[in-house]
């Protein structure tokens, strides 16, 4: 069972480890690694990186109202924003990067390790 999309833009959750080993039903997956789930979830964030960093926050300290005051505070919130906004923009694209870093290297772990399995069998 596949729970409807979320409004995040991440991937759908699958309900339970029944699902996912019988939507798969491949060898490849058998620890519970799918390499497309997993390339899905780095595109995802390392987009959502470069949505969150493009965010216009600059917009809010151009607001003119009636109180002095109002404008000022709106006007302060721009530099922090901007940190926020790129801090986490940045965050969602490192982390995008290191789930590619980590399927690469456990794909090759996993190429490894079998080749050493298979080895066993002529004996």
């Amino acid at each position: 069972m596949t729970l409807p999309r979320s409004l995040s833009g991440f991937p759908p959750l699958s309900v339970g480890p029944p699902g996912r080993w019988n939507r798969t039903g491949s060898e490849t997956s058998l620890f519970g690694i799918d390499r497309d789930e997993v390339q899905s979830i780095a595109r995802t964030w390392q987009a959502s990186g470069i949505a969150v960093h493009a965010t216009d926050v600059e917009a809010i300290g151009a607001v003119v109202g009636p109180s002095s005051r109002v404008a000022q505070a709106l006007s302060a919130t721009v530099g922090p924003a901007r940190l926020a906004v790129d801090s986490i923009g940045e965050r969602l694209t490192s982390m995008g990067e290191m789930l590619r870093t980590f399927d690469s290297a456990s794909a090759a772990a996993d190429a490894r390790s079998g080749a050493s399995f298979r080895a066993l069998e002529e004996r």
